[in-house]
């Protein structure tokens, strides 16, 4: 069978099977947090119990390969707060930045309007339309 010929065959085979998407992770160590036993990665799941409560868990892939022989579990909110308070103790309070606007264009725009404004004032001022001391002080002013 040429590489042609097998390309197809897969693609029937694959053809009827559903298609699966997968969700990326909302927690904060979901693909991070590694096995302690074999090293793999950990994903963030969650597990309906009975009463209807949701338990939230870290788990390690190789359990779905069957490569991990004592796979990791561990809460999700146990190990993102253990590793929230060792961030905290590591790096101590940090000034929080944030953004005053949104873009560097708008200060463009800003500057763009002064400088026009500015321009008209000065082109007034050389033909001789601002004449009062009142109008001189606030042209000054500007």
């Amino acid at each position: 069978m040429n590489f042609g010929e097998w390309s197809d065959f897969v693609a029937e085979l694959k053809r009827d099977r559903p298609v699966r998407r997968s969700v990326p992770s909302r927690s904060m160590l979901g693909g991070v947090a590694t096995c302690q036993s074999c090293g793999a990665r950990m994903s963030s799941n969650r597990e309906v119990k009975p009463n209807g409560y949701v338990h939230h868990y870290y788990g390690c892939n190789g359990v779905n390969t069957g490569t991990c022989a004592h796979p990791s579990r561990i809460r999700r909110d146990d190990l993102d707060a253990a590793v929230e308070s060792f961030v905290k103790l590591t790096l101590g309070p940090l000034p929080v930045m944030e953004r005053a606007r949104n873009s560097v264009s708008e200060v463009k725009v800003e500057l763009a309007e002064a400088a026009s404004i500015l321009e008209r004032l000065e082109s007034d001022y050389l033909a001789g339309r601002v004449k009062t001391d009142v109008q001189v002080e606030r042209y000054w002013a500007a």
